[in-house]
């Protein structure tokens, strides 16, 4: 056996486990009800008085005729009343067909309706006291319908109105009220699903359910409404096209659902069909049944394989949305199952056919299985947007960035040209003067030591101010330069140089200003080594945050050096300096030399 085989194997068990429990459950039982008369037997009468009586047990149907006419059965039957009740009395009677006529002691209580009578309601009639006496009430009941149509009546009730309306209001909600609650569920879910596939036209799958709620709510206006829509070969034939079409169109939308490939049984399955409404429809009136009962088979089959494919693909939908579906759309089908085999075998065991409960289920799962589409499409849609969100946010700070070191390089390189070209204007311009101007002493033996250290100090300040632009943030770098400047001042006084860089050191804010600072105050140091301390040696020495100068030369008196009226301008220099820079300028000196240390402020 086939896997295929095996499914639908499975799924005829466990449709026929259903039909099992519904049969035990039996909803719609007609048992006698509490402090009323139940009769289930009455006397059948061949003539209008009834003078030859036949009992007849309930319930009770007649066969079907095909000759045209009206089809009368008229019963009769006695209420025993020991006293006359002052309550108002009724009948109910759960179920019959087609149209009822009820006389009490010859009084007429319930005329003949000029409408149809819809699909399984039940009737409760009322009767007055009045019309009511000790002994034996002989009461008439005049069953009539269209040929073919066949005729039926359940076991009823006669009691007190009061108490015959609760299970009255309770069957005719199981029946009529459900009927009509389904079929103006269906009308607006048709113009939903409608609207829905009108905006989305290519999920075909709205479009499948929505003319299957067109089909339910054919069947169910049939069902529910008084309304007649021509002679029973007609109404018979449009009843199986809407369940038939229903079904086929409930299994084109789990198909698109599940989405998966159209079916064989899809395009076999509507031929079939529209032969069997054709043949309904063209041939005598006696193959209608026939005829219709081979559409509604169809249909039968058609759910059979809307199940097994929901079988077969259980895993391509959440699970939650299987254990809901899969149970409700097994149910559906065996209601229909149910109602199909009670019309087959014109069964009078069961008195409710829950066929209309059908298209109201499948109808409530379907709605769910759409919106939980919808809720996890708006999950999922939700979570695309917090992902496009960041990504966006992301990919905007990445740009933020990128356009800030952009600007930052347009910043560096404009920077740069305007710093070569500072550079070029000091060499050229003032640089230039003061070299024109030492060379013109030269050529004219103006002898003025004063006037050529005072150009020749000029000349260094403009080399180590240039050398500061030019290194840029390199303190190490901009030492290092001036070393190179200082080595023939030092050697002209006869002090040795002594280069201790540990490590580049490290300020905040390193920029050319920063290091300009930190080189006037070593420039500054080295400066009043040569002036006053009459050392033979100059030691600079750098480490990531200490920059200092030390000498082996006289000491000074520090307190004494910044005392109001000796005031030394080159320590409050160098002080503000620091200070500008957030650093510590710490000065120890002693009979063994001097050293000068400028720390940075750790934060």
């Amino acid at each position: 056996m086939g896997a295929g085989a095996r499914v639908y194997g499975g799924v005829v068990v466990w449709i026929l486990a259903m039909l099992t429990v519904l049969s035990v459950v039996d909803i719609g039982d007609i048992r006698p009800i509490e402090h009323t008369m139940f009769f289930d037997r009455v006397a059948s009468c061949a003539q209008p008085d009834c003078d030859d009586p036949v009992p007849l047990d309930l319930p009770f149907s007649t066969p079907a005729r095909y000759t045209p006419g009206i089809e009368h059965q008229v019963l009769q039957f006695t209420v025993p009343l020991d006293e006359v009740p002052t309550q108002m009395q009724a009948f109910f009677i759960p179920k019959y067909n087609h149209h009822l006529q009820i006389t009490v002691n010859g009084a007429l209580v319930h005329a003949l309706p000029h409408q149809r009578h819809p699909w399984m309601a039940p009737l409760l009639v009322e009767v007055s006291p009045s019309l009511l006496k000790l002994g034996e009430n002989r009461v008439m009941f005049d069953l009539s319908g269209p040929v073919p149509g066949q005729l039926d009546l359940q076991p009823f009730h006669f009691g007190d109105l009061e108490m015959l309306s609760t299970p009255y209001d309770t069957r005719f909600m199981l029946t009529q009220g459900l009927t009509q609650l389904a079929l103006g569920l269906m009308i607006l879910l048709t113009l939903g699903y409608f609207v829905v596939w009108l905006a989305r036209t290519k999920e075909r799958m709205f479009l499948w359910i929505a003319l299957s709620c067109v089909s339910a709510c054919g069947f169910l206006a049939l069902l529910g409404t008084h309304v007649t829509v021509g002679d029973y070969q007609i109404s018979q034939s449009l009843h199986a096209l809407f369940v038939a079409s229903y079904v086929l169109f409930m299994l084109k939308f789990v198909r698109s659902f599940l989405g998966i490939a159209p079916l064989r049984s899809e395009r076999v399955l509507p031929w079939l069909i529209c032969f069997g409404i054709l043949v309904a429809f063209l041939l005598p009136m006696q193959y209608v049944y026939p005829a219709t009962m081979a559409v509604n088979l169809c249909a039968a089959i058609a759910g059979l394989v809307t199940v097994a494919v929901m079988w077969q693909h259980r895993h391509s939908v959440p699970k939650i949305d299987f254990l809901i579906f899969f149970p409700a759309l097994s149910l559906a089908l065996a209601l229909a199952f149910d109602g199909l085999f009670l019309v087959l075998t014109h069964s009078q065991a069961r008195s409710m056919n829950l066929l209309h409960l059908m298209p109201l289920l499948t109808a409530l799962v379907c709605l769910w299985l759409i919106l939980s589409q919808l809720i996890r499409s708006l999950s999922a849609h939700a979570e695309l947007a917090a992902t496009l969100h960041s990504t966006i946010a992301e990919k905007s700070a990445q740009l933020e960035t990128s356009f800030n070191e952009l600007a930052t390089v347009r910043k560096t390189q404009t920077i740069s040209q305007e710093r070569s070209r500072i550079l070029l204007e000091l060499h050229d311009g003032v640089g230039g003067q003061l070299v024109n101007t030492l060379a013109y002493m030269e050529s004219q033996s103006i002898d003025d030591p004063t006037l050529r250290t005072a150009l020749e100090d000029a000349l260094r300040d403009l080399a180590l101010m240039m050398d500061s632009i030019e290194s840029q943030d390199s303190l190490a770098t901009l030492l290092g330069m001036m070393r190179t400047r200082l080595e023939g001042l030092l050697a002209k006084h006869g002090v040795s140089f002594e280069w201790q860089i540990q490590d580049e050191p490290l300020w905040p804010t390193e920029n050319p200003s920063d290091n300009l600072h930190i080189a006037r105050i070593v420039q500054e140091a080295i400066t009043n080594v040569i002036k006053h301390a009459r050392a033979s040696t100059i030691t600079v020495y750098a480490d990531h945050r200490r920059v200092a100068v030390s000498d082996d030369g006289l000491g000074f008196d520090v307190g004494a050096a910044q005392s109001a009226d000796r005031p030394r301008y080159g320590l409050t220099g160098m002080r503000r300096r620091a200070s500008k820079i957030d650093a510590n300028l710490s000065i120890q000196t002693g009979e063994t030399g001097t050293t000068v240390s400028i720390l940075r402020v750790e934060t």
